[in-house]
């Protein structure tokens, strides 16, 4: 991936390396996921969430969600800035030393940890 040129190889390589044992990993996540349900809900609770929240210092999924809904609106002119900051310095900086045409987006294929170095 460090020297591939082609933009199309790239994102199939990475395509193929984020969902390898996708197949054999959803039937598993499935079960689980219904199992914690029903798990949370022979306790008496609505979900799994609020299974595990409960005991936390949160309380409840509610206060969770409410923190993280708060946070993202705070976190998002900042990342706005950053987003903008990675996509013409550091990934143009990359696709013109591959030579490859700079789309003005940031692609996960492009943006990978080795890209950034």
């Amino acid at each position: 991936m460090k020297k591939c040129r082609k933009p199309e190889t790239r994102k199939g390589l990475y395509t193929a390396f984020q969902s390898r044992c996708s197949k054999e990993n959803y039937p598993l996540l499935q079960e689980i996921v219904q199992m914690r349900h029903k798990l949370a809900n022979m306790l008496g609770y609505p979900n799994h969430a609020s299974y595990e929240t409960e005991l936390l210092m949160s309380k409840s999924a509610e206060t969770v969600s409410t923190f993280l809904s708060e946070l993202l609106e705070k976190l998002r002119p900042m990342w706005a800035k950053e987003k903008e900051y990675i996509s013409a310095r550091i990934e143009g900086k990359r696709c013109k030393e591959l030579g490859i045409p700079f789309d003005g987006k940031m692609n996960p294929y492009m943006t990978l940890p080795s890209t950034l170095a």
